[in-house]
C-alpha cells in the first residue's frame, strides 16, 4: 500500500510541472462544453427544487417532457448563457486546487494524499463562492421562469433582453446588492463539504482501483472509474441542504432552518431528496468530464522539461 501512494504521487502532475499558458485556456474551453452537457440537468434539478414548482412535476423524466412540450425544446437551456459565466469561477477553482495541493504537499509530507486532495477541494470551493452565488442568483431565477411559452427567438436574445430588467428586480425588490449574495453561508455548507468529498474520495479509489487492477490498465482508464464513484457518494450527501441553498436563493425562505422547516412542513422528508436524480446525473457526468479533462488538460500542458519525466513513469509503472 505504501508502495502504490508513492507510485500514485510520483504520477501526479503538480501546479510547478505545467506550462499556464496552455492550461488556462484549454481547460476554460473544455469547461464551456462540459456545462453545455449538464446544464439541462441543473435545470431540471432546479425547477424540482423550486418551492412553487412542487405540484408541477413529479419527478425528473415528467418534468423534462413538461418542459420541451410547454416551452419548447430550447428551454431546457434557460438561463446557460449566465451560466457560462461559471467558467470564469472553474479556473479559478482548479487553480485554487492546484496551487492548494503543492502548497499543503510541501509543507505537510506526513499527510496522506486524500487528506491533501480534501483539504485543497474545501478551499478551492469556498474561494469560488466570492464570484460564484451571484451567478447561481440570477442564473436560478431564469430556469424557473415559466411566464414564455415556445420561444420565437433564440434562448441567448431573450435573455439578452430580460436580464438587466432581472437583475434590476432582484436589486430592487429583494434588499440591494446583497440579495446576488442570498444564500451564501448555504452554498458554503453545500459545495466545500461537497468538494471535499469527491476530490478526497477520487484519490482514496484511484489509489485503492491500483491495487487491484492489472498494471498494464492505463492510469487513464482508474481515473475515469473512480470519478463517477466519487460523484456517486458525493451528490446524495450533500443534496438536502442543496435544496435549501436553491430556496434561499430564489428569496423563498428566509433562513436555512426556515427553508428546512418549511420544506419538511410541505413535504417531509421525501421533499429533501427532490431532485436529486437529476443532480446526481449531473454531477456523475459533470465528474467523469471534469476530471478525465482536468487529467489531460494537465498532460498537454506540461511544460517541455517535464514531459519525459511524466510520460517516463506513466509507461513504466
Amino acid at each position: 500500500m505504501a508502495a502504490n501512494s508513492l507510485k500514485l504521487k510520483r504520477k501526479i502532475i503538480e501546479w510547478d510541472d505545467m506550462d499556464k499558458r496552455k492550461f488556462v485556456p484549454f481547460y476554460g474551453m473544455l469547461q464551456l462544453g462540459i456545462r453545455a452537457t449538464t446544464h439541462p440537468y441543473n435545470l431540471i434539478k432546479t425547477r424540482l427544487m423550486d418551492k412553487y414548482s412542487v405540484s408541477l412535476y413529479n419527478g425528473t423524466v415528467d418534468c423534462f417532457f413538461k418542459v420541451i412540450k410547454y416551452e419548447g425544446f430550447p428551454a431546457i437551456y434557460r438561463g446557460f448563457s449566465v451560466q457560462c459565466l461559471h467558467v470564469g469561477t472553474t479556473l479559478l477553482y482548479i487553480t485554487t486546487y492546484t496551487y492548494t495541493r503543492k502548497l499543503v504537499d510541501r509543507t505537510r509530507k506526513d499527510l496522506s494524499d486524500f487528506t491533501v486532495s480534501a483539504i485543497s477541494g474545501g478551499i478551492a470551493a469556498f474561494t469560488c463562492q466570492l464570484i460564484g452565488v451571484p451567478i447561481d442568483v440570477i442564473s436560478q431565477y431564469m430556469m424557473v421562469n415559466r411566464t414564455a411559452a415556445h420561444l420565437t427567438e433564440s434562448p441567448w436574445i431573450e435573455e439578452a433582453k430580460t436580464l438587466p430588467k432581472l437583475c434590476r428586480d432582484i436589486h430592487h425588490n429583494r434588499g440591494g446588492l446583497l440579495a446576488f449574495y442570498k444564500g451564501f453561508l448555504a452554498s458554503i455548507l453545500t459545495f466545500v463539504p461537497n468538494s471535499m468529498i469527491l476530490w478526497g474520495l477520487y484519490s482514496l479509489y484511484t489509489s485503492a482501483l491500483m491495487n487491484y487492477i492489472p498494471p498494464d490498465v492505463p492510469l487513464f482508464a482508474i481515473q475515469a472509474c473512480a470519478g463517477p464513484m466519487a460523484a456517486l457518494c458525493s451528490a446524495p450527501l450533500s443534496h438536502p441542504i442543496d435544496i435549501v441553498r436553491v430556496r434561499l436563493q430564489l428569496h423563498q425562505s428566509n433562513s436555512i432552518r426556515g427553508a428546512f422547516k418549511d420544506i419538511y412542513t410541505s413535504q417531509g422528508l421525501r421533499g429533501f431528496a427532490r431532485g436529486l436524480v437529476a443532480r446526481t446525473i449531473a454531477n456523475t457526468q459533470g465528474s467523469v468530464i471534469v476530471l478525465l479533462c482536468y487529467e489531460t488538460v494537465k498532460r498537454v500542458s506540461l511544460k517541455d522539461e517535464r514531459k519525459r519525466y511524466h510520460l517516463f513513469n506513466d509507461d513504466h509503472q
